[in-house]
């Protein structure tokens, strides 16, 4: 079973980003990055509320986009559920940005090194979650763990250079599995369904399982398509996209 929670923090002002990465591979035209944000001493408490609904199902493998099947639906819904809710009490904040790959030209911007842009894109993502909550509280994030060179304490370090003045508001920027945090987990699956539907496979396989939590997260979020970006200044769920 997962291990329970990555953060505990008794104080106000510290925050938690859990993201990851989505539809990133070469039969996609949009890629999305993204997932939850929360305060940093609640990351226990949804952790503890989805795991609980898992326990009462007979499915106790982590729950991934990927891992959707027929036989899981009942229980994804219900993840669902769940999650919109503690968006509603306002105790997470969805936030992803889509880019459009066919736009992307990493040998113009990135010095033809694909994994330098997509840090640049995890980057923005952080920088809006930060500019979101204020420059003067404590942020950290937790991305889903993937093979890469790249080092997140760059990251760290070119996002507390982003923020004017001796504060440094990043205090972690780490790598997870995503087996080890319901958290992630809920990312993995929130940025799964947009990436989904703003790729069209909805349209070509309407009812696969995919198709049917994908369209159910649609239909009971508080945007009308996850096709499409959200109004702003919208900060409980949001999707950004990303101009190139």
């Amino acid at each position: 079973m997962p291990v329970e929670p990555i953060v505990i923090k008794n104080t106000q002002c510290d925050y938690s980003i859990f993201s990851d990465e989505s539809h990133t591979d070469g039969n996609h035209s949009f890629m999305v990055i993204g997932g939850i944000l929360c305060r940093s001493a609640e990351a226990h408490l949804i952790a503890k509320r989805i795991s609980s609904i898992q326990q009462n199902s007979k499915f106790k493998e982590s729950l991934q986009w990927k891992s959707i099947s027929r036989r899981k639906i009942i229980l994804y819904k219900q993840v669902i559920d769940e999650v919109l809710r503690l968006q509603a009490e306002h105790i997470i904040d969805f936030s992803c940005v889509v880019f459009e790959k066919g736009k992307i030209n990493h040998a113009r911007y990135n010095e033809n090194d694909p994994e330098t842009g997509f840090f640049k894109f995890l980057y923005q993502h952080h920088l809006k979650s930060q500019r979101q909550y204020g420059r003067h509280c404590k942020m950290r994030g937790f991305h889903g763990n993937m093979e890469t060179r790249y080092d997140l304490n760059e990251l760290k370090r070119c996002l507390n250079a982003s923020v004017k003045g001796p504060h440094t508001p990043w205090k972690q920027v780490e790598f997870k599995n995503v087996c080890e945090t319901h958290c992630l987990q809920i990312a993995d699956v929130m940025i799964g369904a947009v990436g989904y539907c703003i790729n069209g496979k909805y349209e070509r396989n309407p009812n696969s399982p995919k198709s049917i939590v994908a369209k159910y997260l649609e239909a009971n979020s508080p945007v009308d398509s996850l096709s499409l970006q959200s109004s702003w200044p919208d900060k409980g769920f949001s999707i950004w996209r990303f101009e190139l």
